[in-house]
């Protein structure tokens, strides 16, 4: 799983609006419009640290982490 797919995933299950996310992270003087989030968080292309703000920022008090041993890490433009 990706970190996109669990935030969409997490944002959907507490039914958060996007207005409501940029509202909440405005507590953390960021600043985005609903677009420009919808966007970050489809292409999910941010840092790990946004991910945890967003995590946060959701409401989330735990996530599971999956046992990678043994899979092959994902390749991305090309690199591995």
């Amino acid at each position: 799983m990706h970190a996109r797919d669990l935030l969409l995933e997490l944002r959907r299950d507490k039914e958060l609006t996007y207005k409501e996310l940029c509202r909440r992270l405005e507590a953390y003087d960021v600043h985005m419009t609903e677009q420009a989030l919808i966007n970050k968080l489809n292409r999910g292309l941010y840092s790990f640290g946004f991910a945890l703000l967003m995590l946060d920022v959701m409401g989330a008090s735990s996530v599971k982490v999956p046992h990678l041993l043994g899979t092959r890490p994902q390749r991305r433009h090309g690199l591995t």
